[in-house]
């Protein structure tokens, strides 16, 4: 039988039976560009044990697609890799060296996503005791998986981001600014530094760091589009709302 826990219910759980979670090991780095050819179409990363116990951990890639609202999802694309090893068993407190090599499309005409995928395998790894008794034991398996960024860039590849739409809707009975852009570029735009000027009524309100929150930092793939959901601004007059931006990426 599998039991589901509410993040606040397994804490409260893990307290009360005195069980600690080992979080065993550790990916870096955490996002790697690649190049299609060459040198940088081969790279390496390392997993690093923080744990008394030996863990196994098995390395996967999927493709990365995001829709409008920036869920993403995910098809296998091992295909497109190689991975040595593919499956470790991460001795306590040591680091191993996996290497990733690109062996998709030598010429990509845009920057290619993935996710590179490492997680621990619920394999028992323990050898019982020699002469002492087997008895049943309750035994809770928090199992880490990082989702690692991987992208593949051609030569020369830019993103070339565009405003695609700005509506004024309503949520719970409160005026919203959807902003859509359009990044028609080859690489993904980083939201970078971003800035954002609204203008209604013949008044243009530049939008403060907490405002834009939600959006800075915020990955745009190439040829996808993202739709970001704002508070209309106090003092902006009710209307038919413009917007200008500008980011570094």
């Amino acid at each position: 039988m599998r039991l589901q826990f509410s993040k606040l219910w397994l804490t409260l759980f893990l307290l009360l039976v005195n069980i600690q979670p080992s979080f065993a090991f550790k990916i870096s780095p955490i996002s790697r560009t690649f190049t299609p050819i060459g040198n940088e179409a081969s790279q390496s990363y390392e997993l690093t044990s923080d744990s008394n116990e030996p863990e196994a951990v098995q390395l996967s890639v999927v493709t990365r697609e995001m829709d409008i609202d920036g869920n993403e999802s995910y098809t296998p694309a091992d295909d497109n890799f190689l991975i040595y090893p593919p499956q470790v068993i991460l001795q306590p407190n040591t680091k191993q060296t996996v290497l990733v090599t690109w062996v998709g499309d030598s010429n990509p005409t845009k920057e290619l996503y993935y996710r590179l995928v490492s997680e621990q395998v619920p394999i028992n790894l323990t050898k019982p005791e020699a002469g002492k008794p087997t008895k049943v034991t309750a035994k809770v398996e928090i199992l880490l998986k990082y989702m690692g960024s991987l992208y593949v860039r051609p030569e020369n590849a830019e993103p070339k981001l565009v405003l695609d739409n700005v509506i004024v809707q309503k949520e719970k009975d409160k005026p919203v600014i959807a902003i859509t852009f359009a990044n028609q570029g080859a690489a993904r735009a980083t939201l970078a530094d971003f800035k954002l000027n609204l203008a209604s009524g013949g008044k243009t309100v530049a939008l403060t760091t907490e405002q834009l929150k939600e959006i800075t930092g915020q990955n745009i793939l190439a040829n996808h589009k993202r739709r970001f959901v704002i508070s209309y601004p106090a003092d902006l007059p009710q209307g038919t709302v413009t917007a200008t931006f500008d980011y570094k990426q």
